[in-house]
């Protein structure tokens, strides 16, 4: 079986198979594929033990043109890389500039600008009013009329996290311990002192404040990688030995891109007592609260 087919689960495989024959079984074909999506993410070439080089090969044209096929291969090297969901995909559409891969790319950008747009749960009307941008231009780019542009995918994409005030440019998330129960803040806590056991304890930085009134904060680091178990894609945070809580503030992490979560305690900060974790995060998250912190 091709390499391929590891990266994939049962449904997408049985999809590839369906639309496409056998042609993903030959390694060879595989091989090309590899190569020509790490081209677009920016890695080295691939070479054959017979020192052949497997260059000048188009993703458009291994995945026949047929944008189902092309998607599900960079989400299954995105996947199998533990790179950030979406991070490939991303680099293909904005990065590459072979002119074989152009309409293409421009398939793949609708997709993209929902993706953000769902986000933020608003209208076209109003999520172009909240971000300043044409309304007629997003109507395109959704509609795939239009080819967007690399700067205004990133200001779309970087003016949401703004407005997500937890988030910090450099992909950190900061969380207050409050969200937690005991056992989640024990745990991050215990977690510092440490080794990590690849899938069983969770990776965390003890930083030590330099003025003793300051409270320390533990770093989390955040794994976006992604395997595939009985066919099925299991995220390596789901994998980990750590309760309930802290599984929750790792989801949202990954959610927003982040490489990793900053914990300190905060006080009190009005959570109810009664209210999960993921209730907590929601509220903490919500621009009622963070507006309200902002005052």
């Amino acid at each position: 079986m091709s390499e391929i087919f590891n990266m994939l689960t049962a449904e997408e495989s049985k999809f590839l198979r369906d639309t496409t024959g056998d042609k993903f079984d030959d390694p060879m074909t595989a091989m090309k594929v590899v190569l020509a999506i790490r081209q677009v993410a920016g890695g080295k070439e691939l070479m054959l033990d017979t020192g052949e080089m497997l260059s000048g090969n188009s993703l458009t044209e291994l995945a026949e043109e047929n944008k189902e096929v092309a998607k599900l291969l960079i989400k299954a090297f995105n996947r199998s890389s533990g790179l950030q969901e979406g991070s490939i995909l991303e680099s293909y559409v904005f990065d590459n500039k072979d002119p074989r891969e152009d309409e293409m790319q421009r398939q793949l950008i609708p997709e993209m600008v929902k993706a953000l747009r769902e986000k933020t749960g608003l209208s076209q009307k109003a999520f172009a009013e909240k971000y300043e941008v044409s309304l007629s231009s997003l109507e395109a780019w959704e509609a795939g009329r239009k080819k967007m542009s690399k700067y205004a995918y990133t200001y779309l994409k970087e003016s949401l996290l703004d407005d997500i005030r937890a988030v910090k440019k450099i992909g950190t998330l900061t969380i207050p311990f409050e969200v937690m129960d005991e056992e989640g803040i024990q745990y991050v806590i215990n977690c510092s002192a440490a080794t990590k056991e690849m899938g069983k304890a969770l990776y965390v930085r003890e930083l030590k404040p330099r003025d003793e009134m300051d409270d320390t904060t533990y770093i989390a680091e955040v794994d976006h990688s992604i395997e595939i178990v009985d066919g099925k894609e299991v995220r390596a945070i789901e994998k980990y030995n750590c309760p309930e809580s802290v599984k929750e503030c790792l989801r949202v992490a990954s959610k927003y891109s982040c490489d990793r979560i900053e914990f300190s305690f905060w006080g009190d900060i009005g959570f109810s007592m009664k209210a999960t974790t993921k209730e907590r995060l929601d509220y903490y998250l919500s621009g009622e609260y963070l507006s309200y912190e902002g005052e």
